[in-house]
Formats: C-alpha cells, structure tokens, sequence
C-alpha cells in the first residue's frame, strides 16, 4: 500500500503549499472583507437608491442567507467536482456578482445581485479550509490555518 502511495506522490508535481496557500486566502478575505464593508456603506446607498431602512437592510441580508445556503454544500461540491474547481468557480461568481453590484442601479437588482455574490463567497471560506488540508501534511495542518486567517 505504502508503495503505491509513493508513486502516486511521485507523479504529482510539486506544489508550493505557500503560494497555494497565499492564492486562496485572498479570495476568502474578500469575501469576509465583502459583507461587513456594506454595511459601512449602506447609509450612502440608501440616500443613492431613496431606499427605506427595511428595504435597504435585505442588501445584507439577501448576502448572509445565500451564504449560508451554499456552505453546507462545499462538502458535496467540493467531493462531486473537485475542491480546485469549487473554489475557482465560487471566486468567479463572487467577483462577477461584484461587478454586477458595482453596476446595479436599482434596490432589487442591487439584492439579487447581493444574493449571487453571497452564493459565491459561502464555498469560499469551507473551500479553502478544505484545500488547505489537502495541501499541507497533517503536522502542519493547525499551522496552514492560522496563516490562512491573517
């Protein structure tokens, strides 16, 4: 069995664990990043929209429940199509949905916009952890993680 282990490491080309690790922690800060900075800005796009308070709170709120909706699938996701793939497609869409924000010029198309962007960046941070442990060797596990926080 050990054999086979060897050769199947032996095929894989190295991987710089720290520039991996480096990649995809950025995309997760953006997302962490992304939905508290709203927040901060949701006075200047209320007045930008005529916005009421109820409605403009669902551009953080429609972002918090897409999140929460896609993070208990990463798993499924992320075993189904690969965790690479997961995470690249999720960086896509969270970075799309932001441009689609930048360009929204309307409260519903601002929250479903919001809500894209909240089903990209919920595989995010799941993602991530799991490419992570993929990457580094168990001893160094707890290590890669709290680099990955910054």
């Amino acid at each position: 069995m050990s054999a086979v282990v060897r050769l199947e490491d032996a095929s894989r080309p190295a991987v710089n664990k720290w520039v991996v690790t480096v990649a995809i922690a950025f995309g997760s800060l953006m997302a962490a990043i992304d939905s508290s900075i709203v927040n901060v800005a949701l006075p200047q796009i209320r007045g930008a929209l005529g916005a009421t308070i109820e409605e403009i709170t669902w551009v953080s709120t429609a972002y918090i429940i897409a999140m929460v909706l896609v993070m208990p699938l990463t798993g499924f996701l992320g075993s189904f199509f690969g965790q690479k793939r997961v995470y690249l497609a999720s960086l896509v869409l969270f970075i799309a949905a932001s441009a689609m924000c930048g360009l929204a010029r309307s409260l519903p198309a601002l929250i479903v916009c919001r809500a894209i962007q909240g089903f990209g960046a919920g595989a995010l941070q799941p993602t991530q952890q799991a490419i992570l442990r993929q990457t580094f060797p168990p001893k160094e596990q707890g290590m890669a993680m709290r680099c990955s926080r910054w």
